[in-house]
């Protein structure tokens, strides 16, 4: 905090955030942080904050906190401190305070997908609504439609034990990416943890099938898969049947399993 640029230059002699930015980075001394820039300003704030939260000086991690809000308010960084204050008031077990200020994120910042799961980990870990926290994840599904939004929403789903909305989730995210095997091994996964082992066979078998039709070789452990669910219900030749063609694809150029 003491190196030149950081701090707030006194009223007396006010300088603009350019300013002390270019101090910042034209400094000669041995300690000089040649790659500052906006970002790594601001995390010095957030640094010593942090480490005043950690040793239990409170007063002084929130002092560190609004000289970073005073510093950042009008820049671009200005929202990340914004989740930076609500981890802090998270270590005072202010979750109230925390949620408010997290909510205040908007859709289109980059920090809004962290925003929601801070969100959705305080409504499961501390207030234990398990409903708010799949709600986080719904939101962020429905705002970004990515399919990393919709495996973390089944991924979500699936920790509160609720397999059937999982796989709904994950099929979600394959309807964005129809070819992804992983995904398909998560819903196969999940129809085992219902225990609708006639589901969850008929949806391999279909994968199998498909990888058969098509020549696919990044669906092998799904053969795999097939084969030890096969084990589990005790139809031993259906599973020496699926692993003769996982053998026969890995033969073909099929993938490790």
């Amino acid at each position: 905090m003491e190196f030149p640029g950081v701090k707030r230059a006194s009223e007396q002699h006010k300088v603009s955030l350019q300013e002390r930015i270019s101090l910042f980075l034209g400094s000669r001394d041995s300690f000089s942080l040649n790659y500052a820039s906006l970002f790594a300003h601001c995390v010095i704030f957030l640094e010593l904050a942090q480490v005043h939260a950690h040793l239990g000086n409170m007063p002084e991690a929130s002092k560190a906190m609004q000289d970073a809000k005073n510093e950042f308010e009008h820049t671009s960084e200005s929202v990340r401190i914004t989740i930076a204050d609500a981890e802090l008031a998270i270590t005072r077990r202010d979750f109230t305070a925390a949620l408010t200020m997290l909510r205040n994120v908007p859709t289109d910042s980059v920090y809004y997908a962290r925003a929601k799961m801070k969100m959705a980990d305080i409504y499961l870990k501390h207030k234990r609504n398990k409903k708010l926290y799949a709600a986080c994840y719904q939101e962020l599904a429905y705002q970004q439609n990515t399919t990393h939004t919709f495996i973390l929403l089944g991924e979500a789903y699936m920790r509160i034990q609720e397999p059937d909305k999982a796989i709904k989730a994950y099929q979600g995210a394959l309807k964005v990416n129809p070819n992804d095997a992983q995904l398909m091994s998560r819903i196969g996964k999940a129809l085992v943890t219902t225990h609708d082992y006639d589901r969850a066979v008929k949806y391999y078998e279909g994968a199998a099938q498909e990888a058969e039709e098509t020549g696919s070789s990044n669906r092998v452990y799904l053969f795999q898969e097939l084969a030890n669910l096969y084990l589990k219900l005790r139809h031993y030749e259906e599973a020496v049947r699926v692993l003769s063609m996982a053998l026969e694809r890995k033969e073909n150029g099929g993938n490790e399993f």
